[in-house]
């Protein structure tokens, strides 16, 4: 049966990476920051169990034995821990007997069973695989390549007949013969269509990513900036930035008008994501829009089920304080703190806002809890 309504698994901070066994029972999300992986059942979106690995992506075997994680397999519904086959880039065939996986310039056919090895292709440029996928009859494996951006294509049917004459074939069974060549040549050409333009969005959002953790804000700006303007309709990289223009550590770098434009475009692409109505309602905040930040903050706290409470809590409590609401705007900031020591007492961005509310409300708490900090 399909629930009503959406399922949430959570909580997985940073959480990229999904997959669904194939009797649909079982879900595993994976990270991309050392979070590792999660699984949980699929029907009531109970949490089951966590693995110790650090990111990774998640794929299950389609016969729905083995989980593959980085560098291992591990077994569906006792979650034991299988081979350890080493590499990132992974395909299981149609049939489950045989795991491709990619490790530097070099893609590996093994046994998931047993991780026995069974033959390597060398890529002849040494481009990594990045992404790798079976034919459908298993004939052909094929390996993208981000670095060169390329795509490359192993004929296993070819590679078996070699090693069957050399008594080294690793299946008893040979594929079935290959249909009969017409003669005629096959021409392929890739539209990339906006492709280069998405990737190269990417490749900005993640140099953003860099110059934040440096504290070069005007560099952070420049690069989202571009970002945005190659893909218009990144949810993402719309609400990074936005967030960054509404809560720069340097005020001097905020920007309200601009962050509360960028925020209601992500907020339009993902509807039901509470972060980027948490990031709609600061900007509004900043702007000076009191009362649709009240209204945008709760819904955004709603969406997350209260999982991040602070982020909303304290701008709450300015909104509220604001607007006259003053009872209204203690209780907010009272239990911004109790979460924020709770959960995050050292999140380098609550201890800014926690700050700014205190100072905003110069309640006894604020005070109290800013002599707490300074000692």
């Amino acid at each position: 049966e399909r629930p009503d309504q959406p399922m949430r698994l959570e909580p997985h901070d940073d959480a990229r990476y999904v997959a669904v066994s194939p009797d649909g029972r079982w879900v595993a999300t994976g990270s991309h920051n050392g979070t590792g992986v999660k699984i949980w059942e699929a029907r009531s979106g109970a949490f089951v169990k966590e693995l110790p690995v650090d990111m990774t992506r998640v794929g299950f075997s389609p016969d729905g034995k083995w989980l593959w994680t980085w560098l291992r397999l591990w077994a569906v519904g006792s979650w034991r821990e299988g081979p350890q086959i080493g590499g990132g880039g992974f395909a299981f065939s149609l049939d489950s007997k045989l795991l491709a996986v990619a490790t530097g310039g070099v893609v590996r056919l093994v046994d998931p069973d047993t991780g026995r090895e069974y033959a390597r292709l060398e890529d002849p440029n040494q481009d990594r695989a990045f992404y790798l996928s079976f034919s459908p009859d298993g004939t052909q494996l094929v390996a993208s390549n981000n670095d060169s951006q390329s795509i490359h294509v192993w004929d296993l049917r070819a590679i078996r007949e070699q090693l069957a004459k050399m008594e080294l074939d690793w299946d008893p069974t040979p594929y079935p013969p290959a249909e009969p060549d017409d003669g005629k040549s096959l021409r392929v050409e890739v539209d990339r269509g906006s492709l280069d333009m998405l990737l190269q969005a990417e490749n900005y959002g993640q140099q953003a990513n860099g110059f934040l953790q440096s504290k070069q804000w005007d560099k952070a700006i420049g690069v989202y900036a571009q970002a945005i303007e190659l893909d218009p309709k990144n949810d993402t990289i719309l609400n990074d930035f936005a967030w960054l223009l509404a809560t720069c550590p340097d005020a001097k770098f905020r920007d309200p008008k601009r962050a509360l434009e960028l925020a209601a475009r992500a907020v339009k692409l993902t509807p039901q994501d509470g972060n980027a109505w948490n990031t709609l309602g600061v900007a509004q905040n900043r702007a000076g829009d009191w009362k649709a930040a009240v209204v945008t903050l709760v819904k955004s706290n709603e969406l997350l089920g209260g999982k991040e409470l602070s982020f909303n809590a304290f701008f709450l409590a300015m909104a509220h304080w604001q607007l006259g609401n003053k009872e209204e705007a203690r209780t907010w900031h009272d239990r911004a703190i109790q979460w924020m020591d709770k959960n995050r007492p050292h999140d380098e961005e609550l201890r800014r806002f926690r700050a700014e509310a205190a100072e905003l409300l110069k309640n006894e708490s604020g005070v109290r809890n800013q002599k707490s900090e300074k000692k």
